[in-house]
């Protein structure tokens, strides 16, 4: 069991390297997690000594939200406030390596979603290549078997009881207030309701494997070969009936240990040769594939991971740049944005690569996803955060009609830009735009929008200039969400001796990651670093 203060060292480490979550974009309290991590780390410390304390003071705050995961699909996701974000993954790491140790081994190749493999300098926490790793055994596990029964939960991270996984927890022997501690969060995060994980972090991930592990272990203890990755099963039988008999059992050992229920859309029992042919298991060499088939099934399995701060940085990136200029980005980019529904894996993939492309490549890369955001909308948070890092590398024509574009679409409402998770990147490209338009816009969205995207005006706001609107803003202080009067507060700096003769009315008002957070914005203003990074 990890020490508590190693713990949340590792959890700040973790969130200010990698983000709070993997759905929103990274929040600027992470950055100032990144910058103060020691009175981080020592505020999370002090909140574990007397956590009930803490909860009465400084209440958790969480927000949910849409995010588009196809056309008409949608599903919940949910922001922690961010301290209470690094204190719930801390808390969980404590136990994380008990949890690991619970589960089935993975050299049993059964197992694939992140497994732990904690790396205390970069905070990563996970082996790399899961998925990849689970579609590899999947298909060649299925080689020895005649029928595959593919199934996944329905709703899964929504319907976790809090008091199965605080048993669970229990059962580690080694958990120590751990197990209370989780659970009274959980049912602050739910608002007093008993079940539901907050969707985007690796807390939750943490949880949810140790929670399905002993449904794992009854399959194993079946004779059932299986293959998982978080909510998703593969499982290999000689014959019909025995597929539909594991099936039979997974769906009563998920019903009567966990209260969870499969996907009754995404069930079905294939014959090994047809799901073999499933276009993520199928080999890039198979028979009977063109050569566009071959480059997507290539492409999905390249991996994209680079270490910045690796000793061989720059010959690992001038590597990837090589594997990457193997494809056509333009003909492939051009043969998704001809469908009526893209395939999303490859156009995220396709996305995230169009950044290590000549320049010519990448602005026309770039031009042909600006022009096509309605069909390319079940990707827009990849397709609109890869606009917003390349913007400025961009042709001084496109940085201009890019934000154009993007304004114009959130002004006239398209429904696919105001889902919130869309909206939130949508703003972040218009970043770079200050113009009076973009003012505009962002101070009528204001008033209605989600508290996450509040916050985010509030630092466009600080970025342009708009002092009179944020003058105003302070004004309504005591009537905003906490995270906009935290953005605000940093916000202050702009605002002269107003914002000074302010903030020291209000420092009796604040938490302590409140006053951690305007240290860290006033040493960047003493130090003429004004910004503050989004």
């Amino acid at each position: 069991m990890l020490k508590p203060k190693a713990a949340f060292d590792i959890a700040v480490r973790n969130i200010s390297r990698w983000g709070d979550t993997d759905v929103f974009p990274f929040a600027v309290e992470n950055h100032i997690l990144h910058d103060r991590k020691s009175e981080v780390v020592d505020l999370l410390a002090a909140m574990h000594g007397n956590l009930d304390d803490a909860l009465m003071k400084h209440p958790p705050l969480i927000e949910s939200s849409l995010s588009l995961i196809t056309y008409e699909g949608f599903r919940n996701v949910a922001q922690i406030d961010p301290i209470w974000n690094a204190y719930l993954l801390g808390l969980v790491l404590q136990v994380a390596p008990e949890i690991e140790s619970a589960r089935i081994a993975k050299s049993q190749n059964a197992v694939f979603s992140y497994r732990l493999n904690i790396d205390v300098q970069s905070g990563s926490l996970f082996d790399q290549g899961g998925w990849n790793s689970f579609s590899e055994a999947s298909h060649a596990v299925a080689a020895d078997y005649e029928y595959v029964a593919v199934c996944d939960i329905a709703d899964f991270y929504g319907r976790i009881y809090h008091h199965r996984l605080q048993n669970s927890l229990a059962l580690l022997g080694q958990a120590g207030d751990v197990p209370g501690k989780v659970d009274k969060l959980l049912g602050m995060f739910s608002g007093g309701v008993s079940y539901g994980l907050p969707v985007g972090g690796p807390a939750a991930r943490i949880l949810s494997e140790l929670l399905l592990n002993r449904v794992d272990r009854l399959l194993a203890t079946r004779g059932i070969r299986f293959c998982r990755y978080a909510d998703d099963y593969r499982l290999f039988a000689h014959s019909e009936e025995e597929a539909y008999s594991n099936l039979l059992f997974l769906t009563e050992s998920l019903l009567r240990n966990e209260g969870l229920s499969l996907q009754r859309h995404k069930t079905r029992v294939l014959a090994a040769k047809d799901f073999v042919r499933s276009p993520l298991l199928l080999p890039e060499d198979a028979e009977g594939l063109d050569g566009r088939e071959r480059d997507e099934r290539r492409l999905l399995r390249l991996s994209l991971r680079f270490d910045p701060y690796s000793d061989t940085a720059e010959e690992d990136y001038e590597r990837l740049r090589h594997d990457v200029e193997q494809f056509d980005v333009i003909g492939m980019l051009t043969a998704e944005v001809a469908k009526s529904r893209v395939n999303t894996p490859v156009v995220k993939r396709l996305a995230q690569i169009i950044k290590l492309f000549a320049p010519d490549v990448r602005d026309a890369a770039a031009e042909m996803l600006a022009s096509n955001l309605r069909v390319l909308a079940p990707a827009l948070p990849v397709v609109l955060r890869v606009l917003e890092e390349i913007l400025p590398d961009l042709s001084e024509d496109l940085r201009r009609r890019i934000p154009a574009e993007i304004r114009r679409r959130v002004a006239a409402g398209e429904y696919w830009l105001m889902v919130p998770i869309n909206l939130a990147y949508a703003l972040r490209v218009l970043r770079h735009d200050g113009s009076e338009e973009n003012v505009t816009l962002c101070a009528q969205i204001f008033p209605q929008a989600p508290a996450f995207i509040q916050r985010d005006i509030v630092y466009l706001m600080y970025g342009w200039g708009a002092d009179y609107w944020l003058s105003d803003k302070r004004k309504q202080w005591m009537s905003q969400h906490p995270w906009v009067k935290r953005a605000l507060l940093l916000a202050s700096y702009s605002l002269g001796d107003e914002g000074s003769h302010w903030r020291t009315a209000v420092r009796d008002q604040v938490n302590g990651f409140d006053l951690i957070s305007k240290k860290w914005m006033a040493d960047r203003v003493q130090a003429n670093r004004r910004e503050i990074p989004l």
